[in-house]
């Protein structure tokens, strides 16, 4: 079998998958596309700013197109990429930045233009505040728009050792799968604490946050979440979310 190149595809999360094109030896006709990893060297952290608004349209309204935004984002490589927003708290929501350089975030975020205008209390509530950058380390198979019934929760993991959740993750992956799709429930990436590996964000899929609760409760999970090799604590719940790509 030849190998012939690898690349990077798609654009925001999708651009940190690298490609590797496989071609048959026999006809060498049909390049088959096969999904190898997701590296730090190809991915650019995302950093995660949370912002309690007075009222969502009016800030948007004066944020999608900020000329002063766009101008600050190209001078320091940061790049806003997509909305997070809380569906039971419409004007709560975290702006999700991609970043080549953590120090480049924090160049934004003191940036006083911005710094001006965050101090607005027409249009914050309080100042937005970065609670994390985080990489990528896991995408499962999922086609957005599939499941339109569906909401995006993140469970957020405090562990004891990544290495330790990390191989019992991958142990248990068939059963993880079985039991995860027996509640309708689906895990569609992994999100890495830059500073911490042992803070962990699930992304995933349920019908409702009941339905994921219930999920978390049961026997199994709770097993092993009570294990201190493997966790601090139980999981947090966050969501549901709408998103919003910019």
């Amino acid at each position: 079998m030849e190998l012939e190149t690898t690349r990077p595809i798609g654009k925001n999360i999708h651009s940190h998958l690298e490609v590797l094109f496989v071609v048959s030896p026999i006809t060498k006709l049909r390049k088959v596309p096969i999904i190898l990893k997701i590296t730090r060297k190809v991915l650019m952290p995302l950093f995660f700013s949370e912002h309690k608004l007075v009222d969502f349209e009016n800030w948007f309204a004066t944020f999608e197109n900020n000329e002063v935004r766009l101008e600050i984002e190209k001078k320091t490589g940061v790049k806003a990429i997509r909305l997070i927003r809380y569906l039971d708290e419409p004007n709560h929501l975290m702006v999700v930045f991609d970043a080549r350089d953590p120090a480049n975030m924090s160049k934004l975020q003191s940036d006083p233009r911005l710094q001006k205008r965050f101090s607005d209390k027409s249009i914050f509530v309080e100042p937005p505040k970065i609670i994390g950058g985080y990489d990528v380390t896991d995408v499962e198979n999922y086609v957005p728009g599939s499941g339109t019934s569906m909401k995006v929760f993140w469970i957020i993991h405090d562990l004891a050792d990544y290495n330790s959740w990390s191989d019992h993750r991958i142990e248990t992956d068939s059963k993880r799968k079985s039991f995860l799709k027996e509640h309708g429930v689906s895990n569609i990436r992994q999100l890495q604490n830059i500073e911490d590996i042992n803070n962990i964000i699930s992304v995933v899929i349920a019908p409702s946050r009941d339905i994921l609760i219930a999920l978390l409760s049961d026997s199994w999970p709770q097993e092993i979440f009570a294990n201190r090799d493997i966790y601090k604590g139980i999981p947090k719940v966050l969501g549901p979310f709408s998103a919003i790509d910019l």
